[in-house]
């Protein structure tokens, strides 16, 4: 059976890949992970049927949810999905794909905007990523897009 998980495609850095919010997929590991393998169409050197790209760069995903630590905002879990093993690895981390973690949190109500700069903070590595916006009467959120440089701006 099929059924409907939300997500956004967002590039970040040099990788491209789904972000999903943690709550939407499955809490069991090896549930989650053949959800995964499903979406990008994986083990399939082409992934024909899923929205993989048929390499490394363009087969990983970010999931993210609300902290429940003291300083952080969000956690980010990176997963390599393999396109041609049945394989997921949650193991490494990928900090083009962690570029867009901070925009994705805000567009998900995970983090709430403010003006003029948004402060995400991920526990996955301690960092801080910083998120610039213009302000403007959206209830506090903003549609971002970011460039190559990972600076984030109103999108037009």
């Amino acid at each position: 059976m099929q059924r409907k998980i939300p997500c956004v495609l967002m590039r970040g850095g040099t990788s491209r890949g789904p972000y999903f919010l943690a709550s939407d997929l499955p809490a069991d590991p090896g549930r989650r992970d053949a959800v995964l393998l499903s979406v990008m169409g994986s083990p399939h050197a082409l992934q024909v049927d899923g929205i993989g790209g048929s390499n490394t760069l363009t087969s990983k995903v970010a999931i993210v949810s609300r902290s429940q630590r003291e300083g952080a905002d969000v956690d980010y879990l990176f997963a390599q999905v393999s396109v041609t093993e049945a394989f997921v690895d949650t193991k490494p981390n990928c900090g083009n794909m962690l570029a867009g973690v901070g925009p994705f949190a805000i567009e998900t109500g995970l983090v709430r905007a403010e003006n003029p700069t948004t402060k995400v903070r991920d526990r996955r590595d301690r960092r801080e990523l910083r998120r610039h916006g213009d302000a403007g009467d959206d209830h506090g959120r903003r549609s971002l897009r970011q460039d190559r440089a990972g600076n984030s701006g109103r999108a037009g």
